[in-house]
């Protein structure tokens, strides 16, 4: 039942590289036909690592469409810069094509045309701006996060982040990070910001942006008056953590929605959100943590100010084929580990565009509201007004 014609939204360039595709390499042991229907998938992404891994002499049975340590060591060697040809040109077009690069047409020649384009990729980016196919350009375009031994100057934790740990970050050359407003109800995991932490995170000379979560991993979450619910709890923990007015809070997607999904519940779900926060007085401004296609659709709506995009999931059908939304602020790439002893601290190492300042200052907490947020299978939310004391 697949096309193999052009149809629908798809284009004559993506339909040219999976005819190319198809013909070039048919014959390989674990490459099959891939429909010609000019919309770049998840059949296409790995026909191309598939394609990728050929032409750096894999064999039949080796090469398996996954961007692991055979690939990535073989694409440092294949640098591509103008006056370049061949079909490793050809590859690298495709890839361009496939994130959507304007201005890019499908060529064997690598001419002064595409490295503009690849310099203005690189410039989205903050890669290093040199015009040429380098190994972290080849990269981005193959895998959402990217060289993920690129080093950020972003984070986001789960832990609290103490003097220690506050130092060994800014050694390491951090300089803003995120953390959670609110624990999600119903787990063990203790995520949320601590009383003093946001004035020790200052005093070492970082910023903080605030994350709020609650169950969020399943689309039964999401409705228009959740999102209601959500904003007025999240600006009451901002409040009460002493978030100044006109910060941005990340309201976080963390499963793989379908566009469908997008549709049917995460819009509504931040038409909800802009309402409870006019609601709430319109004191802080909306972000979105999610994958590419739902920060960019969300993002179009006029719903969220930037975001805070899950690469690490690389897998997830709103990361693969879509770029990076063109208000990014946070590009999530890899876990690690910073520091040792009292000051180690596990974090997600996250790119920067200078798009999100954080705050290195804040107004005195508040002795704070408990409250339940909302569960998703409820139709109510319970709110106890029991202060709980900082």
């Amino acid at each position: 039942m697949d096309a193999y014609k052009t149809i629908g939204s798809g284009t004559d360039s993506i339909h040219s590289i999976q005819q190319w595709m198809n013909g070039k390499y048919i014959l390989r042991k674990d490459y099959y036909v891939i429909p010609c229907d000019g919309h770049f998938s998840r059949d296409v992404q790995k026909s191309m690592l598939l394609a990728i891994q050929y032409e750096l002499g894999m064999a039949d049975g080796v090469a398996n469409g996954v961007f692991g340590p055979g690939t990535k060591s073989g694409l440092k060697s294949h640098t591509l810069t103008t006056g370049s040809s061949g079909t490793w040109v050809q590859l690298f077009s495709a890839a361009m094509i496939f994130n959507r690069r304007p201005n890019v047409t499908f060529t064997s020649s690598y001419n002064a045309a595409l490295a503009d384009a690849v310099r203005v990729f690189q410039s989205f980016l903050r890669l290093s701006v040199n015009g040429t196919a380098d190994f972290q350009t080849w990269a981005s375009l193959l895998v959402s996060y990217g060289d993920d031994t690129r080093k950020g100057t972003a984070f986001d934790c789960a832990d609290q982040v103490t003097a220690a740990r506050a130092q060994s970050l800014y050694a390491a050359g951090y300089r803003i990070g995120g953390r959670y407003l609110t624990n999600v109800p119903g787990t063990t995991l203790d995520k949320v910001i601590k009383p003093g932490e946001l004035k020790t995170v200052a005093d070492a000379g970082l910023r903080c942006f605030p994350i709020y979560q609650t169950y969020g991993d399943s689309s039964s979450y999401f409705s228009r008056y959740q999102g209601t619910s959500d904003a007025v709890a999240a600006t009451e923990a901002a409040i009460g953590h002493g978030f100044k007015k006109g910060t941005r809070i990340y309201f976080a997607i963390d499963y793989d929605n379908t566009d469908e999904e997008i549709t049917s519940r995460l819009i509504p779900h931040f038409e909800g959100i802009k309402e409870g926060m006019a609601q709430a007085g319109g004191r802080y401004q909306v972000g979105i943590y999610a994958t590419r296609n739902a920060c960019s659709r969300v993002s179009d709506a006029g719903l969220a100010t930037a975001s805070f995009v899950s690469n690490m999931s690389a897998g997830y059908s709103g990361n693969l084929g879509f770029p990076m939304p063109s208000n990014w602020a946070i590009d999530q790439i890899k876990t690690i580990y910073v520091g040792t002893g009292a000051g180690q601290i596990e974090i997600d190492n996250n790119i920067a565009s200078g798009v999100e300042a954080g705050q290195n200052s804040f107004d005195t907490p508040r002795p704070r509201p408990t409250w339940t947020s909302p569960s998703p299978w409820c139709g109510r939310t319970s709110w106890s007004r029991t202060s709980r004391r900082t």
